[in-house]
């Protein structure tokens, strides 16, 4: 089973307000939220991407299926699925996957694929901006 634990769309008349502005053209959400793939669960797009994802892997692993390849997955590793792109998330049978998740678009979204096609680690240290990323997402969700 997965699970929504939080969610939250940006209403279409924000959205189209962040497209116009030169603060947020660049990048922009347009969804985000937190959920949780039980062990032995597919989570999957069923459609193709109308906009980019951003997944991070807060607790659990598991395999992620996109354009033909198999990557696993494990906690504190996030990773991009482009627009126009479907894709499957396999979370291993004895334990239940925590993600965090973000579609985003904007006019730098080919340069967001490039540089982050592959899945990565996520490590922290003292020269990082925001060393907690989950607190992030919390700042993010109180905020809207």
């Amino acid at each position: 089973m997965v699970t929504e634990k939080r969610y939250f769309k940006i209403p279409i008349p924000l959205i189209d307000e962040q497209k116009k502005s030169p603060l947020f053209r660049d990048l922009y959400l347009t969804e985000i939220g937190e959920i949780e793939v039980d062990g032995g669960t597919i989570w999957s797009s069923n459609s193709k991407l109308e906009n980019c994802l951003l997944v991070y892997c807060t607790k659990g692993s598991g395999i992620l299926m996109l354009i033909g390849e198999q990557v696993p997955v494990t906690g504190d590793q996030f990773f991009i699925i482009p627009k126009g792109e479907e894709f499957k998330f396999y979370s291993e049978i004895d334990v239940n996957s925590q993600l965090l998740t973000a579609f985003f678009n904007g006019k730098k979204v080919k340069q967001m694929e490039k540089e982050f096609s592959v899945v990565r680690h996520l490590i922290p240290s003292v020269n990082n901006r925001v060393a907690n990323r989950e607190m992030l997402f919390d700042e993010i969700f109180n905020n809207l």
